[in-house]
């Protein structure tokens, strides 16, 4: 509900079914009581069109960066400035800025223009407007909005991941490179004092004899080698072929029960394959939710952001509307004080006259500021209702997650069991091993033998090749060496021939170096190869017979040399074979069939009649173990039952009915089973079942059933006229007893009296209406008064009005005001329509600016007559349930009556005899006023969010004076 009066205005924030403005004008000179000076003040005429106010806007954040100090970090608080902008512009939270200035979060606040915030890093200080420091802070990250950023936008030369570089001279630099060249030269020269040290002479001719030896064996091992792979290719050819006989043995053995494996497996491969694409199509359908889910998150938080901000400026207005308001009251208090020491004082006079001025301004300014109140208000309604969208949404999208969340952990759960079932399968059939198959066995375990001792062979006679190969390299650089080491003796000889003065001594010198060459040679030292095989259970015991025993492993060959005294080597190769001990496990079986021989899983329903002697089968176990077992055979004869069913039928008293002729079942007993079994184990089951019948009763029963045109049946007829009557209808019921209930049913048809007020109620989606919102809202154009004809029905508002009038009348009774009535001047019910409509759309004092072309908004008026004046506008919402109307518009009015008056006047009772103005304008306008007239209009349509449930009424009251028409 919104008002405004001559002198007072109130704060008023209400939710939607209590929403409420009023407007006091003044258009005369008014003259009375105390308090009706209080509403009309002097003689000064006033027009709410001619009143102009500032309009506040508030600055953006990119503004207030724009002005932020470059290079000082500082901001100076301006004219349109809040704290949540400021907050924005240099990421702190406006609640930390508010506490800063000395305000608390949620209180009313005016941003001290003048006061500048500074910033050194995570430090701030405010300032007044003197240069005064008033507060000081180290702010945190939790002080910021975004804590990707810094504060104030300040730039930061210090390094963010804590690294440390360090600078090398370029003498450092030399000095490294030094070093490692250094290094590196003391390696090399190691190197070839040891390479020097490491040559040894040797004698060519026996080196070449010795090379020539060894190119001879290696020959040798070469073509015995190749001999033995030969043979290891013939092997694993053979071993193929027993591999290849006993897989076809094994198989023919296996057929039936490897086709039932194959079937287990697929079907379960099946099962996987089917709960995978159910845990995907889960997971894809999460993905979608989580993103929805997400986007809800994000249009939460902008809409949480909108309702602050308009929050905040509803907060603003209020705070400005309440200070005019405050203004308004002590000027009118000092005009009241000054009028009652007024009398003839023309100083006193004048005091008033300016006074009245003042007043007039105040009002003008309280005026601006309740439209920006109902505007701030507005955004606040539309702000608060994108926010409970979004939060719907999000908690929709939220329960959504979680439901495909389960459904995802039942299809994990669903898919490992799919996937243990089918690792649980064997992955291969195993038959029973019959003599044949034992048979190629023995024969593929002698090609097995074979091939390892083949692949012994051939290993030792690779390495052998290989030991041979690496003695030729070797006496090749020895016979070399020798060879560059004559050349050198030589060499020098010849120097010495040339030398006059030395050629004795380099003589000598050469003879002896021949001579220390001839010493030198060394003992050529022979290799000999050695092959050991370690046979070892697997417990680690050496064993020397294999016999009870299975292979399990053998190792690669181990290589050990043992040098001699003279040089000579011997190299052994040990290899390790593991055995294991063949034990053997005995196990019983039975084997359950039916007569035709087929396998019995559950015996439930079967008669032994035979068991066979055990038959015993031996299957060999990879590791050599042994299973013998015994598998007994037990045939059974499926049970043959024969079902036999009795029926006893009696009546309620137990006797025993042979003829169900006028009887009706009412009951039957659970069948009483007995068994009989015969000696080949079949049964006969009797079901004896007892049936209990009711003699039957009829019972005859006369109907009226009241329907309207469409069939609908009728309860209420109020409203209703008869229109026909049908002949009776005959029909039989049967009772669960069994009796029968005749029923003749006369339908009496009515017709809906229909109620020309509730019929031309519109819709708000009516093709007209929205003409007029868009008018009002879009245009911003003035309803006229033949639009309010059209749309308001004058006689339905008066019948509003009488029963309103009733109301305030017994009100002002009680206390003791001067009683208001309806105005006789009916051109004003026409007039003060416009605003009903008007309101219907734009809920706001203030009339839209521009003016129709065609139409008019005065309505003419004989001379003589009488004309009211509007000197308050009260207006407000309503919501009327149509089930409480029951399409009756006389009951409409009674109800529309008594909810203007809750809300106007015992809503606001306490506060107007408290006269409190800002609280209970509404009631001090229409009860306490002194006015004598009183017109009202009531605009009605469906309600937009519930059209099915109620109507929605906007009403204007207006009360004043009447005048004369001249």
């Amino acid at each position: 509900m919104g008002k405004f009066g001559m002198n007072r205005l109130r704060d008023n924030v209400e939710q939607k079914y209590r929403a409420k403005r009023y407007k006091l004008w003044k258009n005369g000179i008014f003259k009375g009581l105390l308090l009706s000076i209080l509403l009309l003040g002097c003689a000064i005429l006033f027009s709410p069109e001619n009143v102009q106010s500032a309009v506040w806007q508030a600055n953006s954040v990119e503004t207030i960066k724009a002005k932020m100090q470059v290079g000082k970090n500082s901001y100076t608080f301006e004219a349109g400035d809040t704290f949540y902008n400021i907050g924005l512009a240099v990421n702190v939270k406006w609640q930390t800025l508010m506490a800063l200035n000395g305000f608390e979060e949620g209180s009313q606040y005016t941003v001290p223009v003048g006061t500048t915030i500074k910033f050194d890093g995570s430090k701030i200080t405010v300032t007044d407007q003197n240069g005064n420091a008033i507060n000081e802070k180290e702010l945190t990250e939790a002080d910021k909005i975004d804590p990707s950023k810094p504060f104030a936008n300040q730039s930061s030369n210090s390094s963010q991941n804590g690294e440390k570089t360090t600078s090398v001279t370029p003498a450092e630099t030399q000095k490294t490179q030094t070093n490692r060249v250094e290094k590196s030269s003391m390696v090399t020269v190691k190197g070839e004092v040891e390479a020097n040290q490491a040559e040894t002479p040797i004698d060519k001719a026996q080196a070449e004899k010795e090379k020539q030896a060894a190119e001879a064996e290696r020959e040798q091992a070469e073509s015995e080698k190749q001999t033995a792979e030969k043979e290891r290719q013939e092997a694993k050819r053979l071993k193929q072929e027993a591999e290849q006989k006993l897989t076809e043995a094994l198989n023919k053995e296996n057929t039936e029960f490897y086709a039932e494996l194959q079937a287990k497996q697929t079907a379960a491969t099946t099962k996987v394959t089917e709960a995978q694409a159910n845990y995907d199509g889960l997971t894809a359908q999460l993905a979608v939710v989580e993103q929805n889910v997400a986007a809800a998150a994000t249009a939460q938080q902008s809409a949480q952001t909108a309702l602050t901000t308009a929050q905040t400026a509803i907060n603003s207005a209020t705070a400005n509307q309440t200070t005019a308001q405050q203004r308004v009251n002590d000027v009118s208090a000092q005009i009241s004080t000054l009028q009652s020491q007024a009398g003839s004082d023309a100083a006193i006079q004048a005091q008033l006259e300016q006074l009245n001025q003042q007043l007039a301004a105040a009002q003008g300014e309280l005026n601006a500021y309740g439209a920006q109140v109902a505007a701030a208000q507005q955004s606040v309604n539309t702000a608060q209702a994108a926010y409970s969208k979004a939060e719907a949404t999000l908690n929709s999208g939220v329960a959504e997650k979680a439901s495909i969340e389960r459904a995802i952990g039942q299809a994990q759960l669903t898919l490992t069991a799919a996937q243990q079932e089918l690792a649980n399968l064997p992955q291969s059939s195993t038959a029973a091993t019959s003599d044949e198959a034992k048979k190629i066995q023995a024969e593929l375990s002698q090609c097995n033998d074979r091939l390892t001792a083949l692949e012994e062979q051939i290993s030792s006679l690779a390495n052998k090749i290989q030991a041979l190969d690496n003695r030729i390299a070797e006496l090749d650089q020895l016979i070399q060496g020798v060879t560059n080491e004559a050349k050198t003796v030589e060499a020098e000889g010849k120097e010495a021939e040339n030398s006059t003065a030395d050629t004795n001594q380099h003589v000598d010198k050469a003879n002896g170096t021949a001579t220390e060459v001839e010493n030198k040679l060394p003992h050529i030292p022979a290799n000999v190869d050695m092959h050991v095989t370690i046979l070892m259970d697997d417990e680690g015991n050496t064993i020397t017979d294999t016999t009870g025993y299975a292979k399990v492993s053998e190792s690669a060959p181990e290589k050990t040399v043992e040098t001699l005294p003279n040089g000579d080597t011997i190299t052994t190769y040990t290899t390790t074979v593991t055995y294991h001990k063949i034990v053997n496990k005995d196990k019983e079986v039975i084997n359950n069939v039916d007569e035709a021989g087929n396998p019995l899983t559950n015996l439930e329903g079967y008669f032994k009649i035979n068991e066979s002697a055990p038959e015993k089968t031996i299957e060999t176990l990879p590791n050599g173990d042994t299973i013998t077992t015994y598998t007994t055979t037990v045939t059974y004869h499926k049970i043959v039952n024969k079902d036999e069913k009795v029926i006893n039928n009696i009546d309620e008293a137990g006797n025993v009915l042979t003829n169900l002729d006028g009887y009706f079942k009412i009951a039957e007993s659970v069948p009483e089973k007995t068994i009989e079994t015969l000696s080949n184990g079949d049964t006969i089951t009797t079901y004896t079942t007892t049936m209990t019948y009711h003699k039957i009763v009829n019972k005859d029963e006369e109907v009226i059933k009241n329907v309207d045109q469409s069939g609908k049946e009728l309860t209420d007829l109020t409203g209703y006229e008869k229109v026909s009557e049908s002949q009776p209808v005959k029909t039989v019921e049967r009772l669960s007893n069994g009796d029968t209930i005749t029923t003749y049913t006369t339908t009496v048809t009515y017709k809906k009296i229909v109620d020309p007020i509730i019929e031309a109620i519109k819709s708000a989606d009516d093709a007209e209406l929205k003409t007029i919102k868009e008018q009002i809202v879009t245009d911003n154009t003035r309803v006229t008064v033949e639009q309010a004809d059209k749309l308001v029905n004058v006689e339905f508002s008066k019948e509003v009005a009488k029963h309103f009038e009733r109301l305030v009348q017994e009100e002002q009774t009680k206390y003791k005001e001067k009683l208001v009535s309806n105005t006789k001047d009916e051109a004003a019910y026409r007039e003060i329509a416009e605003r009903a409509v008007e309101v219907m759309y734009k809920f706001s004092h203030t009339r839209p600016s521009n003016l129709a072309s065609d139409g008019t908004y005065v309505v003419e008026r004989e001379v003589g007559s009488q004309k009211m004046g509007f000197f308050s506008e009260n207006n407000t919402y309503v919501y009327i349930e149509k089930s409480a109307v029951n399409g009756n518009s006389a009951l409409l009015a009674q109800l529309i009556a008594q909810q203007m008056f809750n809300q106007y006047i015992e809503g606001e009772r306490e506060a107007g005899r408290a006269n409190d103005y800002t609280k209970g304008g509404h009631y001090m306008n229409i009860i306490m006023s002194g006015h004598t007239d009183m017109a009202l209009a009531v605009f009605i349509m469906d309600d937009e969010d519930y059209p099915d449930r109620y109507y929605k009424v906007a009403n204007t009251v207006s009360t004043g004076y009447v005048s004369i028409v001249k």
